[in-house]
């Protein structure tokens, strides 16, 4: 469950992200940031291990990635089942583990 910010909600580097495990086994999750549709190329797409349930966008800026301006986009946490920390988590991959991954939240909106 998504606890903030609230759906369509306009954010910045500051801004927190908080929820609640969506099955509550993991240790570790993914949180992503980016667009709806996960296909389209050139738009920033930001995936985030975590043992905690809240967090801030990470500030890519210095790799020449940031959101533009008014732009608009989704987040949501996937567990990362079978992942005992997020070196473990990292080290193994985007999702990849012998479980596959976990249950995830339903996304919410948000603008730049």
């Amino acid at each position: 469950m998504l606890r903030a910010p609230e759906d369509g909600a306009r954010v910045t580097a500051a801004t927190e992200f908080a929820w609640a495990s969506p099955r509550g086994t993991a240790p570790v999750t993914w949180v992503y940031f980016g667009p709806k549709d996960q296909s389209r190329a050139g738009e920033p797409q930001v995936w985030v291990a975590t043992a905690e349930t809240e967090t801030t966008m990470p500030d890519l800026s210095a790799l020449g990635v940031k959101p533009t301006n008014g732009a608009r986009g989704i987040w949501y946490v996937v567990e990362a089942r079978g992942a005992t920390s997020v070196e473990d988590a990292a080290a193994r991959g985007h999702f990849a583990d012998l479980e596959g991954a976990g249950g995830s939240t339903r996304a919410r909106t948000l603008a730049w």
